[in-house]
């Protein structure tokens, strides 16, 4: 029993650093712009290790989005914050994609009706959603989104 108690305590443990690790590492290639458009952290370059692009529009960015009103159609699932980053005040993804479409809709719909913020993962330069309905000029597409404290 105490070799099997041992087991376990050792493998949490591994997995505990490991994680560590990974988040470590995936948090340094990302940046956090308030809603003001100040820059929480430094902005580094995701595509700098492939080809030395020095091009600012290539990094992950992240902002943190007070909903202020949720879209929902059948070609995109949007979402319009308290305040815009860098001209950037919507936020989208391909309605076609379901599975994710309903999970990020889901916690906009949450962040929105127990006002709390979101934070949003995007690239400045993915203009995509301008095809479906998220204008280049003021709407950049989810790559990733978290319903924040």
């Amino acid at each position: 029993m105490s070799r099997s108690r041992h087991f376990v305590t050792l493998a949490v443990t591994i997995f505990g650093v490991a994680t560590a690790v990974l988040l470590a590492s995936s948090s340094a290639n990302t940046s956090t712009a308030l809603a003001d458009g100040r820059l929480e952290s430094t902005r580094a370059n995701t595509a700098a290790a492939s080809n030395n692009a020095t091009n600012a529009d290539e990094q992950l960015t992240t902002v943190r989005c007070q909903p202020v009103e949720v879209y929902a159609s059948t070609r995109l699932v949007r979402v319009k914050c308290a305040a815009a980053v860098q001209g950037i005040i919507y936020f989208g993804f391909d309605a076609k994609d379901p599975p994710n479409a309903r999970n990020f809709l889901g916690l906009m719909e949450d962040a929105l009706t127990q006002k709390k913020p979101l934070t949003i993962d995007f690239f400045m330069s993915d203009t995509s959603g301008d095809s479906l309905g998220c204008k280049k000029e003021t709407c950049r597409t989810i790559e990733g989104i978290a319903l924040s404290q």
